[in-house]
This record gives C-alpha cells, structure tokens and sequence, in this order.
C-alpha cells in the first residue's frame, strides 16, 4: 500500500514538473552543473530533465569511472551519457563521443558548449564500424533512432536517408586521427542500432590493449534487421576474453542499484531490448549473483 501511494506521488511530482515547462524548449538541469536544451515534446527529454533515464548506468559510472580516465561514446545522441562521463572523469579526463546523425550531433555540441567541456568532449562526425567507407543512415523522427539498419518500429519514423562516413576506430587510432592512451580507457558505452558487433571488430585491437568496461545496449530487432543476432554478438565479445554480465535493477531506499549476474548465453535473456556488461575480470565495486 505503501510503495502504490509512493509511486503515485512520484508520478504526480513529475507530471507537475514537465506541465512546469509550459511545452516551452529551453536550458535545463539535467545533473550537478549539467545543463541540456530540453523539447517537452520529446519523450527521451522529458526523462534527461526527470533524471529518470537509466539512473542505473549512472551509478554504475559512479563506480568505475576515476579523474582522468578516458571514456567512449558509441552512440551518443544529444550528449546526454557524453555530460555524465565527463563530469565524472573531469577536466584531466577524455571522453570521445561518436555520433552520425547531424541533428543529434548539432545537439550534442551545443551542450558541450554550454557546458564547457569543448575541451574533454571530442564529438566525432563519423559512425564506427569493421572498415572504412561510406555506408547509407536512416535519419528517424525520433532522435536516438536512426540507423543503418532500421528496424519495424524505427522504419515507421524514417524521414529522410543521408550518406555518413564508416571508419575503424582501431584505424583512426593508428594513424593519430585520434589520440586515445588505452591504458586510461575506463568505460565504453556502446549502441549502435544492431551494428554492435561491426563497431566491435572495429575496435578489437584497442579493446585488446585496455581493460574497459563495455556497457552494450543489445536491440534484438535491430540486430535482426542488421542480419546479426545476439549469438554473433556474445561471439564476438567472448572471442575478445570478455565475460558477460546480465544488469539487474533494483532500488534501495529509492537510490538505483544493480546487482550484476554471469551470462552463460545471451540468448537466454528476456526481451527484445536490454543492456549487457562486458569485463575481463568480475567488475569491481558492484555486487553481482557470483560474489
């Protein structure tokens, strides 16, 4: 009874919030001394500015990231993870923030602006794959959505497709397009649409060379509309030395925690969509079903 007449009020507070808003676009709190440019329309804003977007990769940053590491951003959207990283790694820190759809990226570089952290964001034009090229992105309405490989639902809201440049992230290191010491690399959060296993063969060599922590959105359907799976995904990581780690979520006291469980096979997991940690070693600091 409790917890039903705790979450109504949560739900109350929140709706009173964004009605706060008035359906105006404007600069908002998004985390300690974090500002993003927040559309009440868009639904992924609306829960930038509720702080309700996955609080629980959050804390996980909390945990592994130190000053001064470097981290990366596959993925990145409107910045929204590329802000938390780097007021976690700070201003001696690096986070590299890869985004191929201009109007997120145009975003994205608006509140590194804003926030200034033009100097430990480098946002990069280019999507990453397993070889150089160009390759034809599907822009969707919704930001977040767009693709190489749209699946059903995203295929719905494409509006328009562009050519965007494909490089090897192991490439652009090697030939000093990009200058990232492995040794400090910390964290990895990767979501490609259903090009993850692509966008990890592409950076195996520094995969190889650090000991990150990789956080993976894995997107069934858009897997399947790449014409991967999830058996080419877990084969890929675990090719790597990677173990692989189910991400339980839970709530103590109303704070966001996860308890991390040993993956035998990815199939196994339920959902068509849900997040995966990848680690040579049992990760520290968060507790898991095998400790």
């Amino acid at each position: 009874m409790l917890q039903h007449v705790a979450r109504k009020a949560i739900a109350l507070y929140r709706r009173a919030r964004v009605d706060a808003l008035r359906d105006r676009v404007g600069w908002r709190t998004v985390g300690p001394g974090l500002e993003m440019e927040i559309d009440p329309a868009d639904w992924m804003d609306r829960s930038f500015y509720l702080g309700t977007y996955d609080p629980w990769l959050l804390h996980v940053l909390d945990r592994v990231l130190r000053p001064g590491d470097a981290a990366l951003d596959v993925g990145a959207h409107k910045g929204y993870v590329a802000l938390q990283l780097a007021r976690r790694v700070g201003p001696a820190g690096a986070v590299l923030a890869f985004e191929p759809d201009p109007r997120a990226r145009r975003c994205l570089e608006r509140h590194r602006e804003r926030n200034r952290l033009t100097e430990t964001i480098r946002v990069f034009d280019c999507a990453l794959g397993d070889r150089h090229g160009q390759a034809e992105f599907a822009l969707s309405g919704q930001l977040g959505w767009s693709s190489f490989h749209p699946n059903l639902e995203a295929q719905l809201t494409i509006r328009e497709r562009v050519a965007v440049a494909v490089r090897r992230l192991d490439d652009l290191i090697a030939t000093r397009a990009i200058d990232l010491d492995p040794s400090r690399l910390s964290f990895v959060k990767l979501d490609a649409e259903g090009a993850e296993p692509r966008v990890l063969r592409g950076m195996s060599g520094l995969l190889s060379r650090s000991d990150a922590m990789l956080w993976v959105e894995v997107n069934r359907p858009s897997l399947s509309a790449a014409g991967s799976s999830t058996a080419e995904l877990e084969g890929v990581l675990r090719e790597m030395g990677f173990s692989l780690w189910g991400v339980r979520r839970f709530r103590r006291v109303a704070a966001p925690r996860v308890r991390l469980e040993p993956l035998a096979n990815l199939g196994d997991e339920p959902g068509k969509l849900f997040d995966l940690i990848a680690s040579r070693r049992p990760p520290t600091g968060l507790p898991s079903t095998a400790t």
